[in-house]
């Protein structure tokens, strides 16, 4: 996912090479056909490449790779991050979550038989808890495989059974999206 999203150029370095020359290659990006796919990716090389290792077509030759990370969409993430005047909308202080205690009861009536662990009915809970000032953005964070899509998911299907109510969910990657069509 990361090179499908987040690689548009690699540097290449021929195996057999004496010279330690590298290239930059640019992951090809043409109208109506993105160059990546699982299985492959697609190059421009220079015209300075093909020239110096006498390249065409039909030729064949290894390359070591090293892929270039585009970092500029996290640039952006960490400067919305950095320039939040109230950090408390996002990172509540146990002070600002008081009214979490009082509506626990409520989980415990609306999520019988879900398959939950005590910090996700935690996390479901305090996003779909309604409160007197409105609820502050919830980040769910986590490595692989801890419950992340479950407890959106779980959230998100709350909500959608309380009468007048419509969910938006924004991801940062078009496959994230898809597991809730």
């Amino acid at each position: 996912k990361l090179i499908l999203s987040n690689v548009n150029t690699v540097l290449l370095s021929p195996k057999e090479s004496t010279t330690g020359k590298v290239y930059e290659a640019a992951i090809v990006q043409l109208k109506g056909f993105e160059g990546r796919r699982k299985e492959e990716i697609h190059l421009q090389l220079s015209r300075l490449c093909c020239q110096d290792l006498n390249l065409s077509p039909g030729t064949t030759v290894e390359f070591e790779v090293r892929l270039q990370l585009n970092r500029l969409p996290f640039c952006y993430m960490h400067f919305a991050v950095d320039n939040m005047t109230e950090l408390n909308a996002i990172f509540p202080g146990k002070a600002h979550l008081s009214w979490l205690t009082v509506e626990e009861s409520w989980s415990l009536r609306h999520m019988h038989g879900l398959q939950l662990n005590a910090r996700q009915t935690a996390a479901v809970t305090r996003i779909v808890s309604p409160t007197r000032d409105g609820n502050p953005p919830v980040v769910l964070y986590g490595p692989f495989g801890t419950g992340k899509t479950r407890t959106l998911a779980t959230s998100a299907l709350q909500i959608l059974q309380q009468p007048g109510t419509n969910v938006l969910i924004a991801t940062h990657s078009n496959s994230a999206a898809d597991l809730y069509l």
